[in-house]
């Protein structure tokens, strides 16, 4: 990298000629220099080198350039021994007035010239190259990187980009439409090309909206060219995306919906809804609240039964929402539980009576009424109604409802006094069943009806989603008829063999109890979890001998998995009572997957198990699951992560059931941990590196940084190493392209590029990995075209303006290796008179360079030096 340059060997040149002015005067008065160009009154897009006539018995002339005709105010002057002279910093558009004087040896001077004009208009028209007038753009296929050609004396530019303000009536876009929306103020930028951090928003029927944009060039000091016309294009972004609908489950009782769609490019995050209603009624949405990051979704609340219509939509990075999927069928489902309609047979299979020995006909008559049935799939719980049987129907008026999570149902009684076992807060479950209060005589027959529906979890809004109802033996038909109690007056314990079910054995689920009753009418049973009856977990009292367990009306009751015994025992104390022993361990749900959606999201899936009303899913980086990154209740048997997960880490997950009353049953078996992370329930996030592409490998204008877009990226990042400056970054890209708007220096610049993925549920985002390493060399050319204008003693140095270029370094030395320079002076224009100092006097040959200087100070290449002959009088 060039070493900066200082003005202030210019400027004391300057500063000393002008002292010279000072001194008194001697001997007679050099005639009055006449001007010769520019002529009076002249229009000029940058001011040129005056030249006058030289004058005999001038040693020195001096140059004045002022904005008024009086030269009152803050006047440029120039001392010089040339017969040109040259501003070397850029003024406003305006007219001035300028006038030249001899010096002589002396110190005579002699009297001004007559005051020309000169108006400068820098009103060169920045030529926009794309987008162009009306074109049409489409995101994020092709960034909108908006280039157009450099101006000369142009140093930086400032770029306007915005939409349409409606409020000139349709007519053509004014200024005012350009107001930029990006930070609410023109960007500006030193190259001639600018990567808009913006996403597209577009019409609600998806049609493209019209953008604006304009450039107004800056001049070395900062001073405004002519803005460009303010350029209209069509800004579009094909966001609509297919969808499509699978069922989790395979059981014809319930539905367990997975969402699906294709990804679309450019979208940061999904908002999905399910609606009731085809007209999309804000009070009929059912789902969802929250938005989205993968290409899938498995609601996490279960439908009351219905038709659902459902859509999607992508948005960007900026909020802007894209069109929702089209309507059809693969956007409508019907939602049913456990339908008999649908089924083809009773809702509740495997409906039918027993008692505490076995196994009952339909309406027989038992002391012992035990009702059971089969699992539903999907149901949590079950709703039991009992009616009385008269008169040839079933008075359903009549009927008491009992809510269970046990595929069983026995009456409970009502008991008196106090409990004969006391517990920690547990009082007994209770019932005032059996008979009922039109039946006086509890030894009476009585016949009864009884009919069961399933119950899955509540929906959205606390509602309960039920199947239909089965009648046991048929619609107005009796299920059984109680024929009273039963059992021996006499008080004592039950003997061990007493004990019939559950004995020595291990449950999937909670278990009924039964027993002989060979003491007592009415028992109270007790379900621990230790063998000293310390931990009671059930406390019930029944006239039965069997025992389906709940907590009385409307309160379901389950057992928690236990790797030890259960013990329970009847009557009063347990510790008397020969309690029975029995095991309860629930299958476990078996981890499937993970794998990826289409939008590279993990998605989640595990068998159902029998009873479950929620799964519980935990995601960690800790096979022990000491902390989680994840941790999610839902009804169904899959989940697609909503949350982006650290890459290339070892990642264990996790799930289990939850019963209808809240107890977490097993967990999945425990994480495979192997040196691949591919083991069950272990794996490893892996996310795409975006590619670089078309950048540029040297040059002298900053460039633009391009690659290929990432599915599932919220954003992006590239990390840029300066020479001698060091690192920094710019977050938060929206598009695949970023512009440099300066770069100062020279050398080696590298850069490489990730993509963020967005985390709906939090706003946290997980970087991928990084790009490869892309090295572009920045480099300053020598301006171009360097020319020497020679007439007597008017000496001009002039070159192409250079886009970028903030200043010009002009340097004069006897030797084309400028070990003696003579003169140094930095410039802002591209023309540059020589002071033709006392330096000059001292050699007749002299050589000349200029180079450009960027905006940090930076030195470029000189030009190749060019020879001249003066004579400068000492």
């Amino acid at each position: 990298m060039r070493t900066r340059l200082g003005i202030r060997a210019a400027i004391a040149a300057i500063a000393s000629a002008a002292a010279l002015v000072a001194t008194g005067s001697g001997g007679a008065a050099p005639a009055i220099p006449a001007p010769v160009a520019p002529g009076n009154g002249a229009q000029v897009q940058h001011l040129p080198a005056f030249a006058w006539r030289a004058v005999g018995g001038a040693q020195q002339y001096e140059f004045q350039l002022a904005p008024d005709p009086n030269f009152k105010s803050d006047a440029n002057r120039i001392v010089t021994g040339n017969t040109r002279a040259t501003i070397t910093r850029s003024l406003p558009n305006g007219r001035y007035w300028w006038r030249v004087r001899a010096l002589a040896k002396t110190g005579a001077v002699s009297n001004w010239s007559a005051a020309r004009s000169i108006v400068k208009n820098w009103s060169t028209s920045v030529r926009l190259v794309w987008p162009s007038q009306g074109a049409s753009v489409q995101f994020p296929k092709a960034p909108l990187t908006v280039r157009w050609k450099p101006v000369p004396g142009a140093a930086s530019y400032l770029v306007s980009f915005g939409t349409h303000n409606g409020q000139d009536g349709g007519g053509a876009p004014t200024d005012q439409d350009c107001d930029s929306l990006v930070g609410d103020r023109p960007t500006e930028t030193t190259a001639t090309s600018y990567s808009v951090n913006l996403t597209p928003a577009t019409a609600p029927d998806g049609s493209a909206k019209t953008y604006y944009w304009s450039v107004t060039p800056l001049d070395g000091e900062r001073n405004r060219g002519n803005e460009s016309s303010c350029t209209s294009f069509r800004w579009s972004w094909p966001s609509s995306t297919q969808v499509t609908l699978r069922d989790l489950r395979p059981e014809p009782e319930t539905l367990d919906p997975q969402l699906m769609w294709d990804p679309v490019p450019g979208a940061a995050r999904y908002e999905v809804e399910i609606n009731s209603s085809d007209d999309w009624a804000p009070g009929s949405k059912v789902c969802c609240t929250q938005t989205v990051v993968g290409t899938s979704l498995a609601p996490t609340k279960v439908f009351r039964d219905n038709t659902y219509y459902w859509r999607v939509r992508p948005i960007n990075a900026d909020g802007n929402a894209g069109v929702w999927s089209p309507p059809g069928t693969t956007g409508t489902f019907e939602k049913v539980f456990d339908r008999a309609a649908a089924l083809g047979r009773p809702s509740v299979t495997g409906l039918h009576m027993r008692d505490n020995y076995g196994d009952l006909p339909t309406g027989a008559a038992t002391p012992s009424p035990l009702v059971v049935w089969d699992p539903v799939p999907g149901a949590a719980s079950y709703t039991v109604q009992v009616a009385p049987f008269s008169q040839g129907y079933c008075d359903w008026t009549q009927a008491w409802t009992d809510i269970t999570a046990v595929t069983a149902w026995t009456p409970l009684s009502l008991y008196q006094g106090n409990p004969p076992y006391p517990t920690d807060r547990l009082r007994p479950a209770q019932e005032a069943q059996l008979p009922k209060p039109n039946q006086p005589d509890p030894q009476a027959a009585a016949p009864y009806c009884v009919r069961v529906r399933a119950r899955s979890d509540r929906d959205e809004r606390t509602n309960d989603v039920f199947g239909d109802f089965t009648y046991l033996g048929g619609v107005d038909k009796p299920a059984f008829v109680y024929s009273g109690r039963t059992g021996n007056t006499g008080r004592g314990y039950l003997s061990p063999s007493d004990y019939l079910t559950p004995r020595s054995a291990t449950f999937k689920t909670t278990p009924y109890f039964a027993w002989v009753p060979s003491h007592g009418t009415a028992w109270y049973v007790l379900v621990a979890k230790d063998p000293d009856f310390h931990t009671v977990i059930d406390y019930a009292y029944t006239s039965v001998p069997v025992y389906a367990p709940r907590r009385g009306l409307l309160a379901a009751l389950t057992y928690p998995d236990e790797t030890t015994n259960y013990y329970w025992a009847v009557l009063g104390d347990p510790l008397a009572a020969s309690p029975a022993q029995f095991q309860k361990q629930s299958v476990p749900p078996t981890l499937v997957g993970p794998t990826l959606d289409a939008g590279r999201q993990i998605v989640f899936q595990w068998t159902p198990v029998e009873g479950a009303r929620t799964y519980h899913l935990q995601v960690s980086r800790d096979a022990a699951f000491g902390s989680t990154i994840d941790d999610v209740t839902t009804d169904s048997v899959a989940y697609t992560s909503n949350a982006s997960y650290p890459a290339d880490v070892c990642l264990y997950w996790r799930v289990r059931a939850e019963t209808e009353d809240g107890v977490g049953l097993g967990w999945s078996a425990p994480p495979q941990k192997t040196s691949a992370c591919s083991g069950l329930g272990s794996f490893k996030r892996t996310w795409p590196a975006p590619r670089l592409v078309a950048n540029a490998a040297a040059g002298d204008e900053p460039p633009t940084v391009t690659w290929t877009p990432v599915v599932g990226a919220a954003w992006y990042d590239v990390h840029v190493e300066q020479p001698g400056v060091g690192p920094r970054d710019f977050p938060r890209l929206r598009s695949t392209a970023m512009s440099f708007t300066l770069m100062t220096g020279t050398g080696n610049f590298r850069w490489k590029v990730r993509a963020d993925f967005g985390a709906a549920a939090s706003g946290v985002v997980v970087p991928g990995p990084y790009s490869a390493w892309h090295q572009f060399t920045r480099t300053i050319s020598a301006p171009q075209a360097p020319r020497l204008q020679r007439t007597g003693r008017g000496v001009v140095f002039s070159w192409n303006a250079k886009s970028g270029a903030r200043v010009y370094n002009v340097e004069v030395a006897t030797g084309p290796d400028f070990r003696r320079r003579v003169e140094l002076m930095r410039t802002d224009e591209t023309t540059y008179a020589p002071l033709l100092g006392t330096g000059y006097s001292t050699a007749k040959t002299f050589y000349w360079h200029v180079a450009a200087v960027d905006v940090g100070g930076n030195v470029g290449a000189f030009t190749k030096p060019q020879r001249f002959n003066i004579r400068v009088p000492r």
